[in-house]
């Protein structure tokens, strides 16, 4: 089977949240089989072929895919496509991976995208369009229902146990510290439920 695999930010090499998100689930599909196909500034060896990243592009990657795979994330993306006239013919069944709703934009210092200021309302029209929705946790799962995806699945976030082995440790990745209680802190500082200061204040009191 032919994935149209659709996401904001490259898997490789995987940099970001989003970016260590995507490259996990594309090489887990890759691995079980199937052909993911993508736009041409993905360079992930885990896609079989790329399409060029313009207009003509984006219709021969959605004519040639079998099922089309969208990574939904805080901003307005590939999943508007839906709503282009013609573009995605209506046997072809779309796959929603819901990892946040739009509300997330809210408490970024960014200035919102003239896009993701009608994102609300684009998002749920466009979501009459998909078939399915894997969400990372129970409130999206509510949310797809809400915007009308009636098959919406529980899939939470996890990590990969063979890059977390405890016999692949490497004394060398923190060198001088390999006797030391060490703490590795994973998140984003642009959200406040991360909760980051509460790591600089264990910092701080470890350090007195």
């Amino acid at each position: 089977m032919k994935v149209g695999f659709f996401h904001k930010v490259n898997t490789t090499p995987p940099r970001s949240g989003g970016s260590v998100h995507t490259y996990q689930v594309s090489q887990y599909l890759a691995q079980k089989g199937y052909e993911l196909l993508a736009l041409d500034n993905e360079q992930g060896a885990q896609f079989s072929q790329r399409f060029p990243r313009s207009w003509s592009g984006l219709k021969a990657l959605i004519r040639e895919a079998d099922v089309l795979y969208f990574r939904i994330d805080g901003k307005a993306g590939w999943e508007m496509t839906s709503l282009i006239p013609g573009l995605i013919h209506s046997q072809k069944p779309i796959v929603w991976e819901i990892n946040a709703t739009l509300e997330e934009l809210k408490v970024l210092p960014t200035p919102m995208r003239w896009r993701d200021q009608f994102g609300t309302i684009l998002r749920s029209l466009s979501a009459r369009r998909a078939n399915a929705a894997l969400c990372v946790s129970a409130p999206l799962v509510n949310y797809a229902e809400e915007m009308g995806i009636h098959t919406a699945t529980l899939t939470p976030n996890g990590s990969d146990p063979t890059l977390f082995n405890s016999t692949l440790r490497d004394p060398s990745v923190f060198p001088g510290l390999e006797h030391h209680f060490r703490v590795v802190w994973a998140g984003s500082t642009s959200y406040s439920w991360h909760d980051f200061k509460t790591m600089l204040d264990c910092a701080a009191y470890l350090k007195t």
